[in-house]
């Protein structure tokens, strides 16, 4: 992925460090693990939008949407099939990695009916 200014914004993933082979977690093997990102989208060229601020002097505007693994929520504009969702089964454990790969605002994370 891209490490200098804006363009960090194009491009993020995840790098998940497992354990030696063999060795167990410190905790009850989970029924499943899962690689959360949270991202930003914007409708225009990430570098424009700094520039542009950079001109004004202000803080560059709002990312247009928020993703989740690339996938937008479920909002009004949005077909329901484009928003992410997770399958679960009750009663089983899973180990849910979270990453904030915004660039410009801080993400929260938070599953309905849960307390985290």
């Amino acid at each position: 992925h891209a490490h200098i200014l804006w363009l960090r914004a194009t491009v993020h993933g995840a790098i998940v460090i497992l354990p030696k082979p063999g060795v167990p977690y410190p905790f009850p093997k989970p029924y499943k693990e899962k690689t959360i990102v949270l991202g930003e989208w914007w409708k225009s060229d990430v570098e424009q939008l700094i520039d542009e601020a950079s001109k004004v002097g202000t803080a560059p505007k709002a990312s247009d949407a928020h993703t989740i693994n690339g996938h937008s929520g479920p909002i009004s504009n949005c077909p329901s099939q484009s928003a992410y969702g997770l399958p679960v089964r009750p009663g089983k454990t899973y180990m849910l990695r979270i990453i904030n790969a915004a660039l410009n605002e801080e993400l929260f994370f938070k599953i309905a009916g849960h307390k985290l």
